[in-house]
């Protein structure tokens, strides 16, 4: 065991703890929006190691941008101009569990759908001349 620790390979990346962290915070009215410092401080409690990051904060912050700029979290800007996140996929058990991903992979075909489809139409009239 000593061994796998020291490989780290069953420790999260920071992407991996902040999407756990936020998918965790779902309650049973929906997400709790939580702003960075609060995401920070809950991967604290949850055990996280910051040890390897010269500021945590601003590395939690810059993450959770980027996945609200992918659309994996969400995000708004509140009145005090403060950007709280929360977790906007589906909520079915583990986060990572058959049923939430088979309802991202549906979702991510819904949106694929048109292009696919106008990709087609136009091979097909390049074809016909």
């Amino acid at each position: 065991m000593r061994i796998i620790e020291e490989l780290g390979i069953f420790t999260p990346r920071l992407t991996d703890a902040i999407k756990d962290a936020l998918y965790s915070a779902y309650s049973e009215v929906g997400p709790r929006k939580l702003p960075a410092v609060q995401v920070k401080e809950l991967l604290q409690v949850r055990g996280f190691d910051f040890s390897g990051l010269a500021n945590p904060l601003a590395s939690v912050h810059s993450t959770l941008r980027r996945l609200a700029t992918q659309r994996a979290i969400g995000s708004a800007t509140e009145r005090g101009g403060a950007t709280t996140y929360w977790w906007n996929g589906p909520h079915y058990g583990a986060r990572m569990s058959l049923a939430n991903v088979l309802e991202v992979d549906r979702e991510q075909a819904r949106r694929m759908q048109p292009r696919i489809a106008s990709r087609v139409e136009e091979r097909f009239r390049k074809t016909r001349g």
